[in-house]
């Protein structure tokens, strides 16, 4: 089968490309230098090819050379190149496009049908309206005969990710290793009672896989394993071998949702009991520390 994945160079995407060769999968893929999503024209480049699946990972997230609106008007700008290429030269591919749990408003059910409710999170605003536009293109699309998928996934972890990734998991393993090896304070923000659903790569593949077999839903992506930051903070040090009981917690700062959890009763009953991976977060973390331990010792 053949493959268009963006985004490839993304912790997502380098796993899933990986995974989907294991699998025999033709993968070609689209970045800033092959068929930069920039530009809808770009992509004609594969014109000639009839792919089977588009994987659409793509996005801007935190660069700090544009403006939280330039970042807005660029997403809607690539999520709308993929979709009209797609519409226009791939309509055997099935399209499967992925949002964000940033899109969910504090404190509503995060259920696929709540996706529009009010207003996402401020500090992910910009960014989850670009996600909502592509969930609101594809449901206007008229053309029956097209296929897709739109994935919203909690949040994802495991080795092989970027070093300079600032999200609040990788920011505990950072910090608690250098605590370790610096003999210093390791502090963490708020009272550690939010809680937050984690859920390994492999997992995450293992779940988007399978729903390759759906059409036209809008599915959630998760375990139901959730656990409070001091849990997660407490697993880390262990791994780390630093005494969690000297974990200090700045309570000035904002720690976000209280509770960030996907609500994956859709994805169960789709399912119809699958057993799918679960790997359990000791394991996960165990696997993620090592990968950065590893990265440590590597020559720059």
């Amino acid at each position: 089968m053949n493959v268009l994945l963006t985004g490839a160079t993304g912790f997502l995407g380098r796993h899933l490309k990986k995974k989907l060769i294991s699998l025999n999968y033709s993968v070609f893929i689209s970045n800033t230098k092959i068929a930069n999503l920039e530009k809808e024209s770009n992509l004609h480049v594969y014109n000639e090819m009839k792919f089977d699946i588009i994987f659409h990972l793509a996005a801007i997230t935190n660069s700090s050379d544009v403006s939280p609106s330039q970042q807005l008007d660029e997403n809607n700008n690539i999520n709308a190149n993929i979709i009209s290429y797609w519409k226009k030269h791939q309509k055997d591919a099935k399209l499967i496009c992925f949002g964000t749990t940033a899109s969910y408003a504090e404190g509503v059910i995060m259920k696929e049908e709540n996706y529009f409710l009010k207003q996402p999170e401020e500090k992910y605003k910009l960014y989850s309206l670009s996600k909502r536009k592509m969930l609101r293109d594809l449901h206007e699309i008229k053309d029956q005969n097209l296929d897709w998928l739109y994935l919203i996934s909690s949040t994802i972890y495991g080795p092989d990710f970027d070093l300079s990734d600032d999200r609040y998991l990788y920011d505990f393993i950072r910090n608690c290793y250098k605590s370790k090896v610096e003999d210093r304070s390791f502090v963490i923000w708020g009272s550690g009672e939010n809680i937050r659903e984690l859920i390994y790569i492999d997992d995450v593949i293992d779940r988007v896989l399978y729903t390759l077999r759906f059409n036209k839903e809008v599915i959630n992506i998760g375990n139901a394993n959730t656990y409070s930051i001091n849990e997660i903070v407490k697993e880390v040090c262990n791994e780390i071998c630093y005494d969690f009981s000297l974990v200090k917690r700045d309570l000035t700062k904002n720690t976000g949702m209280k509770k960030k959890c996907v609500d994956i009763s859709k994805l169960d009953e789709l399912s119809n009991n699958y057993k799918f991976l679960n790997t359990s977060l000791k394991t996960g973390l165990k696997k993620t520390i090592k990968y950065y331990k590893k990265s440590l010792t590597k020559p720059k």
